[in-house]
């Protein structure tokens, strides 16, 4: 059986979604809001008002994302 996984449009500057796991960043079920910057995603968890750095990787197995924005 082959693993699922949320697709990011190529040209999405903007994610929002909920976390699937517990990281140092996140808990379970948090609310995240991530940016395309020229360095990579940056996170903000929206629970704690906190920012982070992630990769792409991240949010497409971990993140059930509900909303993308394009350019």
């Amino acid at each position: 059986m082959t693993e699922q996984h949320n697709v990011i449009k190529r040209n999405a500057i903007s994610i929002k979604g909920t976390m699937t796991i517990d990281t140092s960043a996140t808990k379970q079920g948090d609310m995240i809001h991530a940016t395309k910057t020229d360095y990579g995603w940056r996170m903000l968890n929206m629970e704690t008002g906190k920012h982070y750095q992630c990769f792409p990787d991240m949010l497409r197995r971990f993140v059930i994302i509900t909303e993308q924005v394009t350019a």
